[in-house]
């Protein structure tokens, strides 16, 4: 079943490939993502805020009681799906890049959907990333999103595709993505541009996953006793053989070799790198960080900061 627009009609040509992404994203999109980027940036608060960082989605339900919203941000090249539905509110929140997309965007479907069953609805998508890169990688993600979800045995009915040349701004002479980040409403559905001070837990080891080549976008969120889980994976102290030489290089450096867009990363960029190099160094082996192969869990506190929880 195709990829549809709001009012029904196919996104897709009858070859089944997706329509041009100039046509697609200018044509269709062009008003509604002005709108979203018109909007005021939140710097999302706690309690209650669910951070899904890069090759990781979150699904939760409007019956949640602990998150009130999902969210990621420093989003260049990568891409922020959200995917609700319209009858059940189940909505779910996905950080793509160019691991995983496919197993990716059919794991957020059929949780979304499994939340949902005999429900009257559909499934509405928002995608939000992207800008005029260089190397054309974002151009190259946003085709294989909107082609991922248009080969789905579901409908689902694409709301908002501020991706691409839609979420470009020259600067000094130099392209950026206009949003870095986006949050949803667990229980309204609304969709706005989001900053995030709190980005826990476990930055370090979830950040460290993108350097050892664990490439699975992996679920993060257990909504029935709302534990964030940190699943194993396993890396040696070879599989980063230029660790601590990067740890010593200035941010430049780590920008211009560790980015696929340097000259537009966040300021925070070049720090949260050394971050999650200085861990691995001091954790050379997955199983000082997984003993057993056991995931790490969280549970939030009042105060919405998430904390170790052995279950």
């Amino acid at each position: 079943m195709p990829l549809k627009y709001k009012d029904g009609s196919c996104v897709c040509t009858k070859k089944s490939k997706v329509e041009d992404l100039e046509k697609v994203i200018y044509l269709r999109f062009g008003d509604s993502s002005k709108w979203l980027q018109s909007q005021p940036l939140r710097c999302c608060p706690l309690p209650g805020l669910l951070y899904v960082d890069q090759r990781e989605f979150a699904v939760t339900t409007v019956a949640d009681d602990v998150i009130d919203t999902l969210g990621s941000d420093d989003a260049t090249t990568c891409h922020i799906a959200v995917l609700r539905h319209s009858g059940s509110g189940a909505t779910g929140l996905c950080h793509f890049d160019s691991c995983g997309t496919s197993q990716g965007v059919g794991d957020l479907v059929d949780r979304v959907s499994a939340l949902s069953q005999d429900v009257d609805g559909r499934l509405e998508l928002h995608i939000v990333g992207g800008f005029k890169d260089d190397d054309g990688s974002s151009e190259e993600l946003s085709r294989k999103l909107l082609s991922e979800f248009h080969k789905l045995p579901v409908d689902v009915y694409l709301l908002t595709a501020c991706i691409s040349g839609l979420n470009n701004i020259v600067k000094n002479g130099v392209n950026h993505p206009i949003l870095y980040g986006v949050g949803v409403s667990v229980k309204t559905g609304e969709i706005f541009p989001a900053t995030f001070a709190y980005k826990g837990p476990d930055k370090q080891v979830r950040g460290l996953r993108h350097f050892i080549g664990d490439e699975k976008v992996i679920n993060i969120y257990n909504h029935t006793d709302h534990r964030l889980r940190i699943s194993p994976y396993s890396y040696r102290h070879t599989d980063f053989p230029h660790a601590a030489f990067f740890l010593q290089q200035s941010d430049q450096t780590i920008r211009q070799y560790l980015s696929t867009s340097p000259d537009v990363e966040p300021q925070h960029f070049a720090q949260q790198v050394k971050a999650a190099i200085a861990f691995f160094l001091s954790h050379p082996s997955s199983e000082l960080v997984f003993p057993g192969g056991e995931s790490r869990y969280f549970r939030m506190g009042q105060d919405g900061l998430w904390l170790p929880d052995k279950g």
